[in-house]
């Protein structure tokens, strides 16, 4: 039997704590039936907001509003991930470094 590993893409995000942030993403493929999980392992537990744009061509948004970083401890490095989810199959799609600087 093959087994096959799927990795994640590295993405690391990177910006000053008074601010949202909020991307839009593209995988260039359908996520029809895709759920997402989205989570930054801090000091504080900080759930990334995943919003559906266009799932049949990969569209979505990922935000973080600064309100749910208050706590975030600042220039510490963390990790994130964000997970696309089929049925009972959980595939890593996008994971690196979140830091959020004072200045």
């Amino acid at each position: 039997m093959t087994t096959i590993t799927q990795l994640p893409g590295n993405l690391d995000i990177r910006y000053l704590k008074r601010h949202d942030i909020s991307v839009d993403m593209d995988f260039n493929i359908s996520l029809v039936g895709y759920t997402f999980v989205a989570k930054v392992n801090a000091n504080v537990i900080v759930t990334p907001t995943v919003t559906n744009i266009d799932l049949s061509t990969g569209k979505i948004n990922f935000a973080i509003p600064k309100a749910s970083i208050i706590d975030v401890i600042p220039n510490q490095e963390f990790a994130w991930y964000l997970d696309g989810v089929v049925g009972d199959i959980t595939l890593p799609l996008l994971a690196g470094v979140y830091c959020v600087s004072e200045k």
